[in-house]
C-alpha cells in the first residue's frame, strides 16, 4: 500500500486528473484519490 498527500496548483487540477486516469502502475490493483482541501488530495494505491 502506498499513501501520498499532495497539493495541486489551481490551474493544474483538470490536467492532473486527465493524466492520472490514463496512467497505470505495475502491480497496482486499486487506487483511490480523496479530496482533503481546496487543492489538497490524498492518493492511496494498493
Amino acid at each position: 500500500m502506498n499513501v501520498v498527500r499532495f497539493k495541486l496548483k489551481s490551474d493544474c487540477v483538470d490536467k492532473y486528473f486527465e493524466v492520472i486516469d490514463k496512467t497505470s502502475f505495475e502491480g497496482m490493483t486499486q487506487r483511490y484519490i480523496a479530496k482533503t482541501g481546496d487543492y489538497d488530495y490524498c492518493f492511496v494505491g494498493i
